[in-house]
């Protein structure tokens, strides 16, 4: 599920995505929907137009660049890395969780870019261990570690610039 959060000095919004974006692990991809989650009873008056469009644009940003990050993400299942750590050998690689997707928009500061534009997912860490380097990129890989990414992007004259 892709989460987005729309912040303004007054008002917050949450809105949700099911991800269309093919990647990893995900062979199944839903199309996409989106749900406005309705505003609380104090909350300000509705988002701006404009905001709107950039937040649209925002989330095919994000899902094209996930998606040229899925593609030349490296070391990746088909090219796994292979290190010896003493007497045994570690295969690893790496893959995008693309359900873990987030966008956020916030207005920015200061003259130039309109709107800032945050693109958050997890890169995961799988390893497998072995005897020899063949059992190793043979054995059963299991998931290490989860690393945190969030890229900043700025809203400049119409579109998301990379």
């Amino acid at each position: 599920m892709h989460l987005r959060l729309i912040c303004l000095p007054v008002l917050c919004f949450v809105v949700s995505v099911v991800s269309s974006l093919p990647c990893a692990a995900d062979s199944s991809a839903p199309s996409q929907k989106t749900a406005v989650v309705a505003p609380q009873k104090n909350a300000a008056p509705a988002m701006p137009v404009d905001m709107q469009k950039a937040l649209t644009q925002l989330d095919a940003f994000a899902e094209k660049r996930l998606k040229v990050i899925c593609d030349k993400i490296r070391p990746n299942k088909a090219t796994k890395d292979v290190s010896q750590a003493g007497i045994e050998y570690i295969a690893r690689y790496l893959e995008i969780d693309v359900s873990s997707l987030a966008t956020e928009i916030t207005l920015a500061q200061g003259r130039g870019a309109k709107y800032i534009g945050s693109v958050i997912y997890y890169e995961q860490i799988f390893e497998s261990r072995g005897a020899t380097r063949a059992a190793a990129l043979a054995g059963e890989f299991e998931l290490v570690k989860l690393r945190h990414i969030t890229e900043l992007f700025r809203y400049d004259k119409g579109k998301w610039i990379d």
